[in-house]
């Protein structure tokens, strides 16, 4: 594992010569995903939580600086339980263990440098225009993150590959997703057609690595097993600008997907029709067999008053045929990979809206998420959304910040809903000095038990804190 920490720095070090590219397509389409950069600055927190039935006290030390384009992350708990009087080593056990202190090393930005290396925890990850790989996390708990790595390097103006691989555990070959592209026309001055870029994906997965989630007899639930042979995607997409500038740009983009058969789930379904004579099988589900999706879309990027106020928009009409659900390796995916996989083995085909929002004024306020709609919102066709929320001092003496990430949803009332899928993080401080806070931090989110792996929690820990805003040239 530190070979690999070491290698990549390295890496980082020789390509640092790269200078800022122009914009590609696909980043102005993905700019709800990746906006939301870590921001830069120094943040310790001391509070008090109930985990796991019991009170700890704790200290949170959590910078981010960013100098040039590297930049770096660190989150070092100290949890000390007050019920037991020791500390609380059960964020160290597992998977990467005590590289958890590393929150992840950057270079470059996705899409906006030659060269965007980021190793450690991956949030809002995609790859293309999306239409396999969206809003994709690595790490599903807070306190259980992943060491994994996303890149993407351009040679020449005209070559590029993207990719992910979600985790380092040495137990099987995780997720792996690919992407070369070409623009054709990259070295020429043809207005439009120089920002042609066409590319072609792979998203692939063998997850075997020990489940994290544990049944009620306190034994490993093999929530991978239907990955022994992998699920596999494939993808086809091209985008380009038809308009370009400082203050507006335009692209438009159209992408085809695939995701393959999976022979274990297939299997598993055959089994329940032929032991039960009481079980009806769907005839969809009698037939599952690949499935494939299509999906053209716009998006903008308009910056006013010398980009006080910057706003991104995208709209995307989807068709999809029977056993394919776009963006199908989301943040859900993670969380139970055979449920996920199995709900694919019984999707009907329909048509789709995804669309997303960003606002930035100021760098006062920066607003941002997106939905997923289907024509027909049912348990076989649920929707989606995702939101973020940053506003660190607009208003006097107060800061804020959360992001809410909840698939599933049937009804309205859904939206608002945590269940075990959803995602919630939300911080309100009032700020007694400059840098020194009172607040409350809530989570959503999954956290390892004493006697049941992970378990859906939710936390509201007081703390009192002090966060010390950098500013370095980038």
């Amino acid at each position: 594992m530190m070979k690999t920490f070491c290698f990549t720095l390295l890496i980082l070090g020789l390509i640092g010569h790269y200078q800022v590219r122009a914009q590609s397509a696909a980043e102005i389409a993905n700019s709800a995903s990746s906006f939301f950069e870590n921001p830069t600055g120094l943040n310790l927190n001391l509070g008090m939580v109930s985990i796991d039935g019991e009170f700890h006290l704790g200290i949170r030390f959590q910078p981010e600086l960013a100098i040039g384009k590297f930049g770096m992350g660190l989150n070092v708990p100290l949890m000390y339980n007050i019920e037991r009087n020791e500390i609380r080593t059960e964020e160290f056990k597992d998977g990467v263990a005590w590289l958890r202190l590393i929150d992840y090393l950057r270079w470059g930005k996705k899409k906006k440098d030659h060269v965007y290396v980021r190793v450690g925890r991956l949030t809002g990850a995609y790859l293309g225009f999306g239409i396999l790989m969206n809003n994709y996390t690595n790490s599903i708990s807070f306190e259980k993150r992943t060491i994994g790595v996303e890149f993407d390097v351009q040679f020449k103006k005209i070559y590029g590959i993207e990719g992910i691989y979600s985790n380092f555990d040495p137990a099987s070959f995780n997720l792996f997703a690919i992407r070369p592209y070409i623009k054709p026309l990259g070295n020429t001055d043809i207005p439009i057609l120089k920002t042609l870029e066409v590319g072609i994906g792979l998203v692939t997965d063998y997850d075997q690595t020990k489940s994290l989630f544990m049944d009620d007899n306190s034994q490993d639930v093999a929530t991978n097993s239907y990955l022994k042979d992998g699920m596999t995607g494939l993808s086809a997409d091209l985008g380009l600008f038809l308009f370009n500038n400082d203050v507006f740009s335009i692209t438009t983009y159209a992408q085809y997907g695939r995701l393959m058969k999976n022979d274990l789930a297939a299997g598993y379904i055959q089994t329940l029709n032929v032991k039960s004579t009481n079980f009806a099988v769907d005839s969809l589900l009698g037939s599952y067999g690949d499935g494939q999706g299509f999906s053209v879309g716009i998006a903008t990027r308009v910056n006013l008053l010398f980009k006080a106020i910057q706003l991104n928009a995208r709209v995307e009409r989807l068709w999809y045929t029977n056993y394919f659900m776009p963006q199908f390796f989301d943040y859900q995916y993670e969380v139970n990979k055979n449920e996920k996989i199995l709900a694919l083995a019984s999707a009907e085909a329909t048509k789709g809206i995804y669309g997303s929002l960003v606002f930035n004024m100021i760098e006062k306020i920066f607003v941002g998420g997106g939905v997923m709609i289907p024509d027909v919102v049912d348990a076989t066709h649920p929707a989606a959304v995702f939101a973020n929320v940053h506003i660190p001092d607009l208003i006097p003496k107060f800061y804020l910040s959360a992001k809410y990430y909840r698939p599933g949803i049937v009804k309205l009332e859904d939206v608002v809903k945590l269940d075990e899928y959803s995602n919630a993080n939300a911080i309100i401080a009032y700020k007694i000095m400059n840098y020194l806070l009172l607040g409350v931090d809530y989570k959503w989110t999954f956290v390892p038990t004493s006697d049941k792996g992970l378990q859906i929690h939710h936390q509201v820990m007081p703390y009192i804190g002090f966060n010390y805003p950098l500013s370095f040239n980038q």
